[in-house]
């Protein structure tokens, strides 16, 4: 087995809330008078963070913002997010039949979430995904948040693995410098179209659909830095 350990973040890598992101942006947007974005440019701009793509948008669409005016529209973005966040979420397919077959190897499962923890319960209990874990860092009051590898740091001495038997499975940048902070490998879960996106953030994997993770975890095919798609 290669990893013994595995560490989910839930946004991208079991839950899909790229729509929740996108009707946030659409409020945001209107009330501001610009331009929506494309729920597919959402998916893909989610990679680097919610700030980088609203920056981006904000630059092409309007002029020069102060750095203040821009931290209040984030403010705003992600206090409607709030409001949003899990009325149009989705289980990644496979999500549920990934953790079991890794729950049935003995493989310790975890969550790591920058939501909190009723939202993280309601989230994982909607789609059936929290029988199989073992611990939950949601966001805690006081606890710095990922990228920070605090709470990753506190999960992995919970399960009693080795940093380099313990996997970090999650869909952007946040999740790949939170992986390196705590240095440990890192696999980036791709959706359609964003697998160069992913591969420039070099992980060490990149698996296309979860139901590839499984052989990655298990040691079924060599490991390496930059490992080509599954």
């Amino acid at each position: 087995m290669r990893y013994r350990s595995v560490v989910f973040d839930i946004d991208g890598a079991l839950v899909d809330t790229t729509a929740d992101v996108a009707a946030a942006l659409d409020r945001l947007l209107d009330t501001h008078g610009l331009p929506r974005i494309a729920e597919s440019e959402v998916r893909e701009g989610l990679i680097r963070g919610l700030r980088e793509l609203l920056r981006r948008h904000v630059r092409s669409q309007a002029e020069a913002m102060s750095c203040e005016a821009f931290d209040d529209l984030l403010d705003d973005a992600l206090a409607i997010y709030r409001e949003e966040v899990g009325r149009r979420a989705r289980p990644l397919p496979g999500a549920a039949a990934m953790l079991e077959e890794l729950d049935e190897h003995g493989v310790m499962l975890s969550v790591l979430t920058n939501k909190n923890a009723a939202l993280t319960v309601e989230l994982l209990d909607r789609f059936g995904l929290r029988e199989h874990l073992d611990y939950m860092m949601p966001a805690v009051t006081g606890m710095p948040r990922m990228p920070d590898p605090t709470g990753l740091l506190q999960l992995m001495s919970h399960s009693h693995v080795p940093p380099q038997a313990t996997l970090l499975v999650g869909a952007s940048e946040l999740d790949r410098l939170t992986a390196r902070n705590a240095e440990i490998d890192c696999a980036l879960v791709a959706h359609r179209t964003n697998r160069s996106a992913l591969l420039a953030l070099g992980p060490t994997y990149v698996v296309e659909g979860l139901s590839h993770l499984p052989r990655v975890v298990l040691g079924t095919r060599p490991s390496g830095a930059h490992a080509p798609p599954m």
